[in-house]
Formats: C-alpha cells, structure tokens, sequence
C-alpha cells in the first residue's frame, strides 16, 4: 500500500459530512514548518478531485508530486469509493469519544483546535488521528496521520492540514500538507 492510498483510500472518505459533487476538488502544498515537516522533504503538492459520479458512487482522482532530495515521485491514482462510505455518523462517534476501528486504521478524536491557515481563520476544527494497523506503508513504519476538519471554509472532504509521520531506518520522517484555496489566490493575484 502506498501513502496516497493511505491518505485518499483510508482517510478521506471516511469523514466526509455527504457525497462530493462531480467537480469538487482540494488542493494541499507542503508546510515549511520543520515542526511538521523533515529537512528531507523539498517540496510536494496533493491535488484531490471528483472525477466521475456513477451509480454507487464515486471516482476519487488523486494527483501528487514529492521531491526529496534528488529524488522525486509523482503519481496519480484513482480510487472508487461508494456512497456508503460518507457518513456524519463516523465523525459523530469520533467527538462522543468512541475508537473507529477499521482493517487498515484506527481512528480518534483528539479535540478543537481554531488556527489560521494560509491567511484563513478556521475556528472548532476537529482533530483526528489515525493511526495504520499495516507495518509498513510506503516504506515507512508506524505511520500515523493527524487531521484538522473544517467541513465550513474547506471543499471535498473539510480538510485543512495533514501531518503524516512514521520512521523509516530509525529516523522520523514527517509531512506536513496545508490546503490551498486556488481559486482566492488566483483571485488576490490578479488584484
């Protein structure tokens, strides 16, 4: 399994508050914050789209480039996730203090947090943490993710920061992904 089926086959789907629309779609760039994100991490960029609505559900199309020191991966993959799948109910469970337990993650909700985010204040976000059952993803040994959900201010999924972690030869290895609203900052550019 690799770290964007990680992130777009367990995470995502998981806490949508309903189905996505044919369109939607979300745009994360990495977070220079070292407290986030490695030294080795130069650059990545996620780009999470609909692609198709059909029958039971829907197309996911992710596209992702990470580029660690002369090293470099870009991938695009497609995911089939059913309707079943985007419910409030998991997220409600989550903030009455109840564990999600799944084949591949276990998730809990660790509280509130408000920060502001690429100039946007986002207030009560919950805060997720899921951690992997698999030994090793993309290399990379007891991964964990931490969310931040702002279903209010942020499209698709209401996701406004990922943190992923785990090590990879004893050393930890962190990813740090904001979300981007393009369409204002292409807005503010032309200002």
């Amino acid at each position: 399994m690799s770290l964007a089926s990680f992130v777009i086959g367990l995470v995502l789907p998981c806490f949508a508050l309903g189905p996505p629309r044919l369109g939607d779609h979300a745009n994360y760039e990495l977070s220079t914050d070292r407290r986030r994100t490695s030294a080795t991490i130069n650059s990545a960029n996620v780009d999470i789209g609909v692609d198709d609505v059909a029958g039971r559900g829907i197309s996911l199309k992710l596209d992702y480039q990470l580029r660690t020191g002369n090293a470099s991966k870009v991938a695009s993959l497609v995911k089939e996730v059913p309707f079943s799948k985007f419910s409030h109910h998991n997220l409600e469970r989550l903030r009455n203090g109840e564990t999600v337990t799944t084949p591949k993650v276990v998730i809990q909700h660790l509280g509130y947090e408000t920060s502001v985010v690429n100039g946007v204040t986002h207030q009560h976000m919950d805060i997720l943490r899921l951690t992997s059952t698999k030994s090793t993803i993309f290399g990379l040994k007891n991964l964990t993710a931490k969310v931040w959900l702002d279903a209010d201010k942020v499209p698709l999924f209401g996701i406004v920061k990922i943190d992923v972690e785990g090590k990879r030869h004893g050393s930890v290895v962190k990813l740090g992904l904001d979300y981007v609203d393009i369409v204002r900052n292409e807005e503010e550019t032309h200002h």
